[in-house]
């Protein structure tokens, strides 16, 4: 597991992002997408561009009802990518599609199914029962294109070494458990705060998949953390961070600006692992220590997503 992209669900965007009929281009694991909506509000992520010609769908296509329209002939395909329409054409080629890549949208966001083997999706990721929750905020969030590998973001699941030291948060205990397409982080911490006060957490953070982790963090308010991130290339990844409080007014002033430092406060943490993540070197087999944390079986988990489906255990 040296390099390349596992498969998995990843979030792409947010729901409050993306209108009906509207769509953007992207680029994700060294392709380029067409992401869009119907005018019924349906999520589609296809390649981006034309069997014809190869003109990109995203930059100049228009959605018109469950189609989207190429820019360059007006070629239409509908929501499976078949090509449906072609205006000076008598006959439609019948192999003319555009690949159409499996979506879910889910506790608001927007997801897509990578399968670098073209397998199907699979059914893993969780409704989060606070997202929509009464006293819950919507999604707070940031989004951060950064250098380095997925890999090296999901090992923090295992590496308890690195919290006094990257952090500032000295761990009272430290739990790490991994079970079919889930791994699962529990720690209890102590730190300050950035008045000099001493701060308790509990955290439950669970990966989801490859790419997808929700935490779930006790304190002064009950927090659900997101943590997705989604390859660019094999050195360029998309972060996504996402925080839900409970107890604050967030259409208020006060409650938005309180909102804010939160929000400001999860970037902050998560750029002091940027910050080693964008310059360090990946070691295939890395020298450990007893006090590192269970890294050897974090990869373990993480390699079956590099197998094909059938092969994973």
């Amino acid at each position: 597991m040296s390099g390349g992209f596992p498969r998995g669900w990843f979030v792409v965007g947010f729901s409050q992002d993306l209108n009906p009929e509207e769509l953007r281009p992207a680029r994700y694991f060294g392709r380029d997408f067409v992401i869009w909506r119907s005018a019924a509000g349906e999520l589609r992520v296809f390649d981006a561009h034309c069997p014809h010609l190869g003109a990109h769908l995203g930059h100049g296509g228009k959605v018109e009802g469950d189609s989207i329209r190429c820019p360059f002939h007006a070629w239409g395909f509908d929501g499976t990518g078949k090509c449906s329409d072609i205006p000076y054409a008598s006959r439609i080629p019948p192999k003319a599609r555009v690949g159409a890549h499996p979506t879910l949208e889910r506790n608001g966001t927007l997801m897509m199914w990578f399968d670098p083997a073209g397998g199907p999706a699979e059914e893993y990721v969780p409704h989060v029962q606070e997202f929509g929750g009464d006293d819950w905020t919507p999604w707070m969030h940031r989004t951060a294109v950064i250098k380095t590998h997925p890999r090296e973001v999901v090992e923090n699941v295992a590496d308890v070494a690195h919290f006094p030291l990257v952090h500032g948060n000295e761990v009272l205990s430290f739990e790490a458990a991994f079970e079919g397409p889930t791994a699962t982080q529990s720690t209890r911490t102590t730190g300050y705060d950035k008045k000099g006060r001493l701060t308790k957490q509990h955290t439950v953070a669970t990966y989801y998949g490859p790419a997808i982790q929700f935490s779930h963090m006790d304190g002064e308010f009950p927090t659900v953390i997101l943590n997705a991130h989604t390859p660019i290339d094999e050195n360029e990844l998309e972060l996504r961070m996402g925080l839900l409080i409970k107890g604050i007014d967030y259409e208020s002033k006060t409650g938005r600006l309180l909102g804010d430092m939160w929000i400001d406060a999860l970037q902050e943490g998560y750029f002091q692992d940027v910050a080693i993540w964008e310059h360090k070197r990946w070691q295939d087999e890395p020298m450990l220590c007893d006090g590192d944390g269970p890294i050897s079986d974090l990869r373990k988990w993480y390699a079956q997503f590099y197998q094909p489906a059938s092969e994973a255990t």
